[in-house]
């Protein structure tokens, strides 16, 4: 927290500009940048806190997951990240693929 206070501060001061930071493992990274941070200017989230902080954010919420994806997620009745990190790994291979992984 205390690097990405920093990191922002750094970017203002040299370029006048806004930032925003997403501190997390990997994707989940990217997903609490897109969902928390660019409101909060810093947001955190572990592996714990991804049922709570995660799974409840509306499919159309998520990076890379444009309006023909979640249509044809809701119609597999997925709504969520939550229903979708719950789902059958074997269910999103046979629908998408490689991608579905």
């Amino acid at each position: 927290m205390e690097a990405a206070q920093k990191i922002r501060s750094a970017i203002w001061n040299q370029f006048g500009l806004p930032s925003c930071v997403g501190i997390g493992p990997s994707f989940i990274s990217k997903v609490i940048l897109d969902v928390y941070a660019k409101k909060q200017g810093i947001s955190e989230c572990t592996y714990e806190e991804v049922p709570k902080k995660l799974w409840p954010v509306p499919l159309r919420e998520v990076w890379g997951i444009g309006s023909r994806m979640e249509k044809h997620l809701n119609n597999m009745g997925m709504y969520t990240l939550g229903d979708m990190a719950n789902s059958s790994l074997d269910r999103l291979r046979k629908r998408f693929g490689g991608i579905g992984e």
